[in-house]
């Protein structure tokens, strides 16, 4: 019997070889039956052998490294949500608050502009003999005084310290004349105790560590 044309195989070749049993494979070397499905073809790589277990094994290696990674980096993620959130805005205080005050009177308070010979950490600002002369050694500046706004209960610690950053920045750059992100100076402030606020008492002083400019001799007011 003959095929004609356009039928299933040409005249005088004959029908295609079964495939071979699923699973098998022809020795090294041999060439196939043609018609086996999904044997590689002549010229193709690995032609007449079998596929390298170990490619699989690679491949899945591969994409469980992925997996791994993605969940990692989900869980980094899920970690620091939570700790923001625990700690809230402590974490991201910027701790300008050097001391407090027990309420200052309004003659004897140091003015913006004045010098004075203690640091802002151990300042005394009630007492009148801190201000001297600004030719003189000294440890601060008075670069402004800022009022926060009137609550009846003492506001927190990181509130405070948040007003206080915010103020004393601005006065910064009023009284020295410069960015204080790119200056070599700092400040720091001086608020009213929890006492002090109950007796009506709001002033936060921005007071200039004066060792930082030229070992706290004259003013740096103007100075950029």
């Amino acid at each position: 019997m003959t095929d004609t044309p356009g039928g299933p195989w040409d005249a005088g070749t004959g029908p295609p070889a079964a495939p071979p049993p699923s699973g098998s494979w022809p020795p090294a070397g041999a060439t196939p039956p043609p018609g086996w499905p999904g044997y590689p073809s002549p010229g193709y790589p690995g032609y007449g052998q079998p596929p390298d277990p170990r490619r699989r094994f690679r491949l899945r290696a591969v994409v469980i490294a992925a997996v791994l990674g993605v969940l990692g980096g989900l869980a980094l993620a899920v970690v620091t949500v939570v700790v923001v959130a625990l700690v809230g805005d402590d974490l991201l205080a910027p701790n300008v608050v050097d001391g407090t005050h027990e309420g200052v009177d309004e003659a004897s308070a140091p003015a913006v502009g004045d010098c004075l010979e203690n640091g802002p950490r151990s300042v005394d600002l009630a007492d009148a003999g801190e201000v001297v002369d600004c030719g003189e050694t000294h440890g601060a500046e008075v670069i402004g005084i800022a009022t926060m706004p009137d609550t009846r209960l003492p506001p927190g610690d990181t509130t405070v310290d948040f007003f206080a950053d915010g103020a004393c920045r601005l006065a910064f750059e009023d009284y020295v004349g410069a960015d204080y992100d790119t200056s070599a100076l700092f400040f720091g402030a001086v608020v009213a105790s929890d006492r002090a606020w109950e007796e009506g008492d709001r002033r936060v002083f921005c007071l200039l560590d004066s060792t930082g400019y030229r070992d706290g001799r004259g003013s740096a007011r103007g100075s950029g």
